[in-house]
C-alpha cells in the first residue's frame, strides 16, 4: 500500500547513484522542513502534545500558527523559551494536567508499542512509491548527483 502523503528515502546501502542522490536531496529538505517545525513548535504551545482534532484539521493548525509566527517576527514580538519558563515556575510538564514528563514518556513509548503490536507502524521507506521513483528520474535526468558521489565509493 503506498502513502500519497509520505516520500521516504530508499531503505539499505550500495544503492546507485539515482537512489543515492534522491536520498540526499531528500534528506536535505527533510532538514529543513523539520527546523521549521521546531521553531513552531516552541513558539505554540498546541502543539507540545498530540492535537486532539480530526486529522484534516492539522493542516489548518499549522497554517495558523505559522501566519502568527509570521505576525510576531513582522513586529518583533519576542517569546520567552517555554522550558526556560516552566523552570522558572517550577513545572514539569508542557501539558495542562499534572503528568510527569517522566510519565509522559512512559505514556509515548506505551503508544508506540501498542500500535507496533497492532501492527499499525509500517515501515514506508520499503513500499512503492511512484512519487519517489519519479522525483528521483527527475534529477537524474537533470544532472543532480550527491556531492562527492563516487561509483567506486561503498556506502
Amino acid at each position: 500500500m503506498t502513502n500519497e502523503y509520505y516520500i521516504g528515502p530508499f531503505p539499505g546501502k550500495n544503492l546507485g547513484k539515482a537512489k543515492d542522490t534522491f536520498n540526499f536531496y531528500q534528506s536535505k529538505t527533510r532538514i529543513h522542513i523539520e527546523q521549521a517545525f521546531g521553531i513552531l513548535v516552541r513558539r505554540w504551545g498546541i502543539l507540545w502534545r498530540r492535537l486532539e482534532c480530526s486529522m484534516k484539521h492539522w493542516s489548518l493548525i499549522v497554517l495558523c500558527c505559522m501566519k502568527l509566527h509570521n505576525v510576531c517576527i513582522d513586529y518583533k514580538l519576542k517569546h520567552e523559551h517555554p522550558f526556560q519558563a516552566r523552570q522558572q515556575f517550577g513545572l514539569h510538564s508542557t501539558r495542562g494536567d499534572n503528568v510527569t514528563d517522566g510519565e509522559l514518556n512512559f505514556l509515548a513509548q506505551q503508544e508506540v508499542a501498542e500500535a507496533w503490536d497492532e501492527g499499525v507502524i509500517r515501515r514506508r521507506g520499503r513500499e512503492k512509491s511512484e512519487l519517489r521513483d519519479y522525483f528521483t528520474l527527475q534529477l537524474s535526468q537533470h544532472g543532480y548527483a550527491r556531492p562527492g558521489y563516487s561509483k567506486y565509493t561503498s556506502r
